[in-house]
């Protein structure tokens, strides 16, 4: 089965972006984009130690994470040379595939390009959520692993559930509510996930069941993510 097909049958692909060599100037950048925040704060995470270990780092330092990893730190118009290699001809191709030959890319005024930094237990990711019940209706979302490169620190989702409506809510006591939706409690799914090896993404459109976070493990994950309007 081509991956269009299975993107069309369960609402997710599994595709290469970058090469090897793109991938790691792109690793590169972000990590440094990672520790620059750390930094900002008057602490330094050691270049030696493996940011999968930032978790355990941080609470053993007090380090003010939520406070630090902010919105406003977390995206941002990247070097020139990151953005020709994440919207290069492999990220154009692929969304010619699915039929998207003009587009622009996603900004809500803090840069196009974010990233996501997950705990394991810590419930840092979204919970069960759609795009499409955000601002984002249309929105075709990349999502890079740069640390965390297993199915167990991998996005979680549901198989198919870009074809069928579902019970939604908004919760009003939670620090991820925006007016945001939420699948209702009272829907019972089950969750997929996958490995992506560096230089692949995974892409999904609005309408994906998803969440961010990552329940179990010892790995903090780090992931880049960018969003494509189709026009």
């Amino acid at each position: 089965m081509s991956w269009k097909a299975k993107f069309d049958l369960d609402g997710i692909g599994n595709v290469r972006i970058l090469d090897l060599q793109q991938y790691s100037i792109v690793k590169a950048y972000a990590e440094q984009w990672v520790r620059d925040v750390i930094r900002s704060r008057g602490v330094s995470f050691s270049a030696s130690k493996s940011l999968t270990r930032y978790a355990d780092w941080q609470i053993s330092n007090d380090f003010p994470h939520s406070s630090a990893f902010a919105a406003a730190s977390r995206f941002s118009n990247p070097p020139e040379q990151i953005s020709k290699l994440l919207l290069g001809v492999r990220t154009q191709k692929v969304l010619r595939d699915i039929g998207i030959s003009e587009w622009e890319v996603m900004d809500e005024g803090l840069g196009w390009l974010g990233f996501r930094i997950i705990r394991p237990g810590a419930g840092d990711g979204y919970p069960l959520s759609r795009k499409n019940w955000g601002a984002s209706k249309e929105v075709i979302s990349f999502w890079v692993p740069i640390c965390g490169y297993g199915a167990q620190y991998s996005l979680k989702y549901v198989l198919g559930s870009h074809l069928r409506d579902y019970e939604s809510y908004l919760p009003v006591d939670t620090k991820f509510t925006k007016g945001e939706l939420r699948l209702a409690p009272s829907e019972k799914v089950t969750l997929a996930s996958q490995g992506v090896s560096p230089g692949k993404a995974l892409i999904y459109g609005p309408n994906l069941l998803h969440t961010e976070d990552v329940p179990t493990g010892s790995k903090t994950r780090i992931n880049l993510e960018f969003r494509i309007n189709p026009l």
